[in-house]
């Protein structure tokens, strides 16, 4: 999701772009190595200075449950968070999937806006307690205010209507796999937050290169 967002920004407003993230950090096309997900606080900031320094306007991050946990990312603003989905992971650490969901939840806590997937049941559990603006995305939820209906899945990619409050827009993601799908939505939930013009933003969706390990097509 964060790729995605990185390649809408930075064909929708012609600016630089930094990643943070759990394959690697990128300051524009230049890529750093990464340790973890998050990294740690003083090398976090360090991070944000150096993107800063290189001109990047905005900088796009995952921020894992175990960071939020460990305060990592205490002290910092996000304009907008984004909840994709809740599955049975990292429980050795939190203990619980309660736990796990009130972990994740501490994001929205330094947003201004909060970005949810309403098919999903934590999704709809973290509106109630955010104390952010809420943007909500799905599949199967009418009310989600960009929604995707007319899905088709191929096997190099996935095609589908978006709707929003304003407008409905054809999209097409080169990454195939349902969950492309959910990924985009909420890249697109964030972009509309952001007052970024979907029609921009799609078509830089439509050329945005594969992931690395996550689901790459090998012809």
């Amino acid at each position: 999701t964060t790729y995605l967002i990185k390649a809408m920004l930075e064909g929708a407003l012609k600016t630089r772009v930094g990643l943070i993230g759990t394959n690697r950090n990128l300051i524009g096309a230049l890529e750093l190595p990464a340790h973890r997900t998050t990294p740690e606080p003083y090398e976090l900031q360090a991070l944000l200075r150096r993107m800063a320094d290189a001109g990047c306007t905005h900088v796009v991050m995952e921020v894992s449950s175990h960071a939020l946990a460990q305060g990592r990312t205490a002290g910092l603003r996000f304009r907008t968070g984004i909840f994709t989905n809740l599955t049975r992971d990292h429980l050795d650490f939190h203990g619980s999937m309660t736990a796990y969901r009130q972990a994740k939840s501490l994001l929205f806590r330094q947003c201004d806006s909060g970005c949810f997937n309403l098919d999903d049941n934590s999704g709809r559990l973290l509106i109630r307690g955010a104390d952010c603006r809420v943007v909500t995305f799905g599949v199967n939820q009418r009310r989600a205010e960009i929604r995707a209906r007319g899905i088709r899945l191929e096997p190099d990619r996935v095609r589908f209507l978006v709707d929003t409050p304003q407008e409905t827009l054809p999209v097409t993601v080169p990454i195939p796999g349902r969950f492309t799908v959910y990924n985009a939505l909420g890249a697109l939930a964030c972009c509309y937050d952001l007052g970024i013009p979907l029609a921009k933003a799609i078509q830089a969706l439509e050329k945005v290169p594969p992931v690395k390990g996550r689901l790459e097509v090998v012809p």
